[in-house]
């Protein structure tokens, strides 16, 4: 049996960054274990994902669409298609002006639909992605790990939330320092490598 592992890159550098590094690192380890594993990619820099716009919002939030709707909303369609089709997501996220790259929001913006990816009722939200595996591979310049600079991190607490959300189950792999160089990076590059083995061998058993 085949599964599939999803890996969305949002980084807005195709060469050079440490986020896409790490992510196709991980996923080339995942994939190369006798056929079990294939990969889909979606790439948000080569391939943007547009931001919402009136018509869309109208057709995602529209019980029984019309013809219109249908093809305003149905990008959001193949995104979420892509999804629940996968058995591991893999977000390769750096980290810009304290936040997330505007890629991501936008490709959140489409896949984070009621009814769809989570429902409302009276105990509130409640994920329809069924305890879903998701890594989020997480890359900045800075260090954001003292409790001093954690105030200014944006990047991590709004990624598990938003796909705690929808029903995943996380786990954040930090590769800080990026901007650094020297020994602080090279640290933290090789913790990050680590503990991605670690994931891709048990994910393979």
């Amino acid at each position: 049996m085949t599964h599939r592992v999803l890996t969305i890159q949002s980084s807005a550098r195709i060469e050079g960054s440490y986020s896409r590094l790490l992510v196709d690192e991980f996923a080339g380890q995942l994939c190369d274990s006798g056929g079990h594993w294939s990969r889909t990619n979606r790439d948000l820099t080569s391939e943007p994902v547009p931001a919402l716009q009136p018509d869309t919002v109208d057709a995602i939030r529209t019980a029984q669409p019309n013809d219109e709707q249908r093809r305003a909303a149905a990008l959001s369609e193949t995104l979420i298609g892509e999804l629940q089709s996968a058995d591991l997501v893999v977000v390769g996220a750096p980290m810009y002006n304290w936040g997330i790259a505007a890629s991501l929001k936008a490709w959140i913006d489409q896949i984070v639909r009621i009814g769809h990816t989570y429902a409302h009722g009276p105990q509130g939200i409640s994920g329809l992605m069924r305890n879903r595996p998701a890594i989020v591979v997480a890359t900045r310049g800075g260090l954001y790990s003292t409790p001093d600079k954690a105030a200014y991190d944006f990047q991590i607490p709004y990624l598990r939330m938003v796909l705690g959300a929808i029903g995943f189950r996380s786990e954040f792999v930090v590769c800080e320092g990026t901007l650094t160089g020297g020994d602080t990076l090279q640290g933290s590059l090789e913790h990050a490598r680590r503990t991605l083995t670690e994931l891709a061998q048990r994910h393979r058993a």
